[in-house]
């Protein structure tokens, strides 16, 4: 009997009417399976173009920054949000190439209609820099 073959998750773009938490879980999701790809299209606009203008590959800016660190848990805390920018307090874990690391996070999402333009009704967007703000729980 062959192996069955594995399903393919579809790498969507965050929908406008999703929420901020929502957002952030998809991509702290994708971050689990260590699929970059799909990181890349829960971030925010902004910081895709501008990764594409510069850097010329958000996956592979994710894959550096995030890449060695094996995420093993993560719960969603606290969300604040005014207007077109949240932050998600985020609570994880994951393991380095020393140990397990439990630490929190405050993550900034951003809606916006297009790069550069904010608005209330656009779409929420990670902006995974601010996930390099670790502090120890």
């Amino acid at each position: 009997m062959s192996p069955r073959p594995r399903r393919r998750r579809r790498k969507e773009r965050a929908h406008k009417g999703d929420s901020p938490a929502a957002v952030v879980r998809v991509w702290l999701d994708a971050w689990r399976r260590r699929d970059f790809t799909a990181m890349v299209m829960q971030c925010q606009t902004t910081w895709i173009r501008v990764n594409r203008e510069f850097v010329r590959s958000p996956s592979g800016w994710l894959q550096d920054a995030f890449g060695l660190k094996q995420l093993l848990t993560a719960d969603i805390g606290t969300v604040s949000q005014n207007g077109a920018v949240a932050y998600v307090d985020v609570r994880l874990s994951y393991r380095d190439a020393r140990a397990v690391q439990r630490r929190r996070l405050r993550i900034k999402v951003i809606c916006e209609e297009a790069a550069y333009r904010l608005s209330p009704t656009g779409t929420w967007g990670v902006n995974p820099v601010t996930a390099l703000n670790e502090r120890p729980m």
